[in-house]
């Protein structure tokens, strides 16, 4: 069984879905020359704990394991089997791409900087010990399926800010008792 992985320079291209499955991965290093990071990638990698980037990459980058674009303004891929409980994401971050943090069952608190100003589709879908999040007033659009399938968020507070919801934003969150829009 597979624990870790080295993408070496030469890889430019990854697909979609590549370690799909991969459940015992748990690290992964990507070298300097890759340039593009397909949609779910790590689909079901239960135990990757940590994406380090290649300090001469200059598409990507990474924060203590958590995989960003190289100017650190797109929060891509939060592994899904780091076992922190609260998560800060960094000021410099704009944008929280689609399906970052899909199935991190173990954050129970992410705290969104003032910087951030969408959210992508699915962006915190299945997260299941997800019980509150604030969402700052930076923020203007919450994308398709955005908290799907969190059964213990309980409370969420939409600012004015907010011009759009996707579909299914909050579908399957069963134990959500106030929306304060």
């Amino acid at each position: 069984s597979l624990s870790s992985i080295t993408i070496g320079d030469g890889i430019t291209y990854m697909e979609d879905g590549v370690f799909d499955d991969c459940t015992s991965l748990s690290s992964i290093t990507i070298g300097n020359g890759l340039n593009y990071f397909g949609n779910g990638v790590f689909d079901d990698c239960t135990s990757l704990s940590s994406i380090e980037v290649g300090t001469g990459n200059v598409n990507f980058s990474d924060i203590d394991g958590v995989l960003f674009n190289a100017e650190k303004t797109a929060l891509l891929y939060y592994p899904v089997g780091k076992t922190v409980a609260n998560y800060t994401i960094p000021d410099s971050v704009i944008s929280i791409g689609d399906f970052a943090f899909t199935q991190c069952n173990s954050l129970k608190s992410i705290i969104i900087g003032h910087g951030v100003t969408s959210i992508g589709g699915g962006a915190f879908s299945g997260c299941g010990s997800l019980t509150g999040i604030t969402i700052p007033d930076s923020i203007t659009s919450i994308g398709k399926n955005t908290f799907y399938g969190c059964r213990n968020l309980t409370s969420i507070t939409i600012p004015d800010s907010i011009t759009s919801i996707g579909g299914g934003a909050f579908s399957g969150c069963g134990s959500l008792t106030g929306i304060t829009i």
